[in-house]
């Protein structure tokens, strides 16, 4: 799998992307982590310093890397791809919470230096990142009972206290309501998203796992066409295999927009139909105006003329 890695990269530079540099990171500090470098290494099987967080971080890449895999399968990979983009929307996001977190990371290091919490500006970042969660830990920080009697846990303290009352309403209650909204407000959407995303990486494995077959497989094996029988239903382990719920929707959604578009077609000859009728009776009436124009027009010509008493005469 390293070697076709290695030259499927090779021969195309955009090869590259997040899942298969996930997967060389895996298969490169695996090898790392099993090999011995030294003669006690090879004795004991003890690793070296380096060797150890390698490996910890090898083994939760790893993990994380199958959510590649499961993402494609019919039930579990929409909530996958749905993780995805939200985890994506909290990236857009994560600018202004991080200006947040180093504006009261700054502010509590400053009023509680003296605490080992907030010992030093990293400390006092990572615990105002935590507390921002909801630990807020109100018992530990203005009543510590570790301090000596001549010292006070918190020097500054209706400072210190008010500042924590704003930290409370900004931090764990409009911030996170908002990450909490961001990720709900669309979810429909992202459902509807996921579906079809899902459809094309499927689609996508298919057409490599297509070229690294030989072409007499390929042109005897490769379905070329296929028939979706909507109403047919099979056993439940063939149908989570084979994802016919989504085939299903897709073959029910294609019958409705043709049945759609021919009760359309429908209703607009009937429109156009009753449409030139109506243009047809205007157009009778407006004769029928015209005739009786000239008829009284006529009349009126024969009368003046004595054409009138000269018929009545000859009757």
């Amino acid at each position: 799998t390293l070697v076709n890695n290695a030259l499927q990269s090779w021969r195309k530079m955009s090869y590259f992307g997040i899942d298969n540099t996930m997967d060389m990171f895996c298969y490169v500090t695996s090898i790392l982590v099993v090999t011995d470098f030294g003669s006690c290494e090879n004795e004991t099987g003890l690793r070296n310093s380096w060797q150890w967080p390698l490996g910890a971080v090898c083994v939760t890449v790893t993990w994380l890397n199958l959510l590649s895999l499961i993402r494609k399968l019919p039930y579990l990979g929409i909530y996958v791809v749905m993780f995805t983009d939200v985890f994506q929307t909290f990236l857009k996001v994560s600018g202004v919470v991080f200006l947040f977190v180093i504006a009261f990371s700054l502010g509590f290091y400053a009023l509680l230096e003296n605490q080992q919490y907030f010992g030093d500006l990293p400390k006092a970042i990572i615990k105002t990142f935590v507390m921002t969660s909801g630990e807020l830990e109100y018992d530990n920080i203005f009543f510590a009972e570790d301090f000596p009697i001549n010292l006070e846990a918190v020097p500054y303290a209706w400072t210190t206290r008010m500042f924590f009352i704003v930290f409370v309403i900004i931090m764990p209650i409009i911030i996170m309501n908002l990450l909490v909204g961001l990720a709900v407000d669309d979810i429909k959407a992202v459902q509807e998203n996921a579906v079809l995303q899902r459809l094309a990486m499927q689609v996508e494995l298919t057409l490599n796992v297509e070229k690294l077959l030989p072409e007499c497989l390929r042109r005897n094996w490769v379905i070329r066409t296929q028939t979706l029988e909507p109403n047919r239903r099979s056993n439940m382990i063939w149908s989570l295999l084979k994802d016919e719920s989504t085939m299903r929707n897709i073959a029910q959604r294609v019958i409705s927009e043709c049945s759609g578009d021919a009760i359309g077609n429908l209703q607009a000859r009937q429109d156009d139909l009753l449409g030139k009728v109506a243009s047809m009776k205007s157009t009778v009436r407006d004769i029928q105006k015209e005739m009786e124009r000239t008829n009284t027009i006529l009349t009126a010509i024969a009368i003046k003329t004595g054409l009138r008493e000269l018929e009545e005469d000859e009757i």
